[in-house]
């Protein structure tokens, strides 16, 4: 899952089984990174994101961009019609 880098890992929408749905699905991380950037690749369409998959954590309209020193157990994402694209990359 993902592509790994010398300093971290790359995840896209592939990478969830099923993919990007309307509800939360967990995106499994190999490790625990300490910092973390998304990005929506979509169009048109927002993204949600959350670290419990209960809770939305931050919402990316389409286009837009992410970063953060939170440091994440767990990565859930969700997408607004549920064919939404996006690309993940953390490290630290």
């Amino acid at each position: 899952m993902g592509d790994t880098y010398q300093y971290g890992k790359f995840y896209t929408e592939a990478d969830i089984p099923g993919g990007v749905t309307t509800a939360y699905k967990e995106l499994i991380l190999s490790f625990q990174p300490k910092y973390w950037e998304l990005n929506n690749n979509n169009g048109t369409n927002y993204l949600e994101y959350s670290r419990d998959g209960v809770e939305r954590s931050g919402k990316l309209l389409a286009g837009e961009i992410k970063e953060d020193s939170l440091v994440l157990t767990k990565f859930f994402i969700r997408g607004q019609a549920g064919t939404e694209t996006f690309e993940l990359w953390i490290y630290g």
